[in-house]
C-alpha cells in the first residue's frame, strides 16, 4: 500500500495515466497535488484500497481496440463507431478540456498555445462527428434498409443522393488527421518539452487521444468504407433490376 501514502504529484509522475482514472473518480489531481492519496480518501470518505484497485484495473485499458470488428455486419460497425464518438465527446474531450483549462501556463509557452487552440479544435471535432453521423452514417443506414427490405420496396420511388460512398470517402480522408495542428504545436507530444507533472499529464492525454483517433479512422477507412461501397453497388444493382 505504498502508493496510498504517496503525494498525488508523485503518484501521477510514476504513471500519468493515473490522472484520468482519479479524475473519473472525482479526484482532480491539480487540486490535490501535495496531498497523499490516503488524505484525499479520508476527506472524501472513500476507501483508498478501492481507489488503488480502480487504478490497477483501468490503467491497462486506455485505448480503443478494433478487435474483430471487420467481421461485424455494417449496421453494427456504425453503432460501434457512434459509441466511440460518444466516448470521444463526453469523456475524452471533456477531460482534456478540464486539465488544459486548469493548467497555469506561462505566457508564450507551448501549453499557453495549446490552451488557445484547443477550444476551436474541440468545436470543429464535434461538428465533424455530428456531420459524419448525419450524412455518411445516415446514408449507409438507408442503403442497409433497402437491402434488408428489398422484397417490400417500390424501387421507382427510391432516389439515391448525388454523392456516392466514394465521394464521402474522399472527403473523409481529407479530414482524417484532426489533431495535426496540435501535434505539430507540441512537437508530436514530446514529453521532453515539458517538465512538471500536470504538463506531462496533458501531453500524454493528448497523445492517447490522438492514437485512439488513428484507430477510429483506420476502422472507418479500412473496414466501414469498403463494406459500404460494396453495399452501395449491391443496392444500385437491385434498383436497376427490371420488374
Amino acid at each position: 500500500m505504498e502508493r496510498v501514502n504517496q503525494s498525488i504529484t508523485k503518484l501521477i509522475a510514476q504513471n500519468p495515466s493515473s490522472a484520468k482514472i482519479l479524475h473519473s473518480l472525482g479526484i482532480y489531481f491539480y487540486n490535490y497535488s501535495e496531498n497523499s492519496l490516503a488524505e484525499i480518501c479520508t476527506q472524501r470518505g472513500i476507501k483508498p484500497e478501492w481507489v488503488i484497485q480502480k487504478l490497477n484495473d483501468a490503467i491497462q485499458s486506455q485505448t480503443l481496440e478494433p478487435g474483430r470488428i471487420d467481421d461485424y455486419p455494417i449496421d453494427l460497425i456504425i453503432e460501434y463507431l457512434k459509441h466511440s464518438h460518444y466516448i470521444f465527446i463526453k469523456d475524452r474531450l471533456r477531460y482534456l478540456g478540464q486539465i488544459i483549462d486548469n493548467y497555469p501556463a506561462p505566457n508564450g509557452s507551448i501549453l499557453a498555445d495549446v490552451q488557445e487552440v484547443f477550444p476551436d479544435f474541440a468545436q470543429e471535432f464535434i461538428e465533424h462527428v455530428y456531420e459524419e453521423e448525419d450524412t455518411i452514417f445516415a446514408y449507409i443506414t438507408e442503403l442497409k434498409k433497402i437491402q434488408d427490405n428489398k422484397a417490400f420496396l417500390d424501387y421507382k420511388e427510391i432516389v439515391l443522393p448525388k454523392k456516392s460512398i466514394q465521394d464521402f470517402e474522399n472527403e473523409h480522408h481529407q479530414l482524417d488527421d484532426e489533431m495535426q495542428g496540435i501535434r505539430e504545436l507540441t512537437r508530436s507530444f514530446n514529453l521532453a518539452e515539458v517538465s512538471d507533472v500536470h504538463a506531462k499529464v496533458i501531453f500524454e492525454a493528448l497523445s492517447n487521444f490522438s492514437e485512439e483517433l488513428k484507430i477510429h479512422a483506420k476502422i472507418e477507412n479500412e473496414i466501414l468504407f469498403p463494406k459500404a461501397i460494396k453495399l452501395e453497388q449491391e443496392v444500385k444493382a437491385l434498383l436497376s433490376t427490371p420488374e
